[in-house]
């Protein structure tokens, strides 16, 4: 099974993986657009997707305006979206 991620899809995780320091291996994957991933570079960006979808559920349980809801509630659907086909193609390989 190929990975897939739509532009918006890949905007998010390149901006996300920017933000973890840690990561770096995988940002450059995903800025190349090479996203042959082994297992356990499929489970971390699956763990790592998760984690942020949390941040994101958590942020819109605590906003009060209607702009940032919307921001959040698009970001969670790409967020969703991904961590469903990463979930898929964990179980694939």
């Amino acid at each position: 099974m190929q990975l897939h991620f739509t532009v918006r899809q890949l905007q998010l995780l390149a901006d996300l993986l920017t933000e973890e320091k840690t990561e770096e291996d995988l940002l450059d994957r995903v800025l190349a657009r090479d996203l042959r991933l082994d297992y356990d570079e499929l489970e971390r960006l699956n763990h790592l997707v998760a984690s942020w979808r949390n941040e994101v559920i958590e942020k819109l349980q605590s906003t009060t305006k209607p702009e940032t809801n919307v921001s959040l509630q698009q970001k969670k659907i790409l967020l969703d979206e991904m961590q469903e086909r990463l979930t898929e193609a964990t179980a694939m390989v």
